[in-house]
């Protein structure tokens, strides 16, 4: 059995920054996510790209704090994608039509290489 992620980690990857989501995405995210990312976007990126393979849940109030982080990376003028997707994760953000604010690669590997 894969061992879940807990929290959210953060990754510098050829001048991107990846944030890689745990394994539930709901609204407590929002404490402990967002003041790390403000740090992280203040040392400069020249992408986001949110990391969804560990994610296998996902609320509205955690998809909420997605917009607060696409507000944030825009305020830092860094483009965001979205990377990893699958099961009910993706069938919420397809419904909310997430992909209209920022493009979905398969792999974070293949972000990199467009971002």
């Amino acid at each position: 059995m894969r061992r879940r992620q807990r929290k959210p980690t953060f990754e510098r990857r050829d001048g991107a920054l990846i944030l890689h989501l745990p394994y539930s995405l709901v609204a407590d995210l929002e404490d402990t996510m967002l003041p790390r990312l403000d740090r992280e976007l203040d040392s400069g990126s020249r992408a986001l790209i949110v990391d969804f393979a560990h994610v296998e849940f996902a609320n509205s109030a955690g998809m909420g704090v997605l917009v607060i982080l696409l507000q944030r990376a825009k305020k830092h003028g860094v483009p965001v994608a979205f990377a990893s997707i699958s099961g009910q994760p993706r069938a919420l953000f397809e419904r909310l039509d997430y992909g209209r604010h920022a493009p979905l690669y398969k792999t974070v590997e293949e972000a990199l290489a467009h971002g």
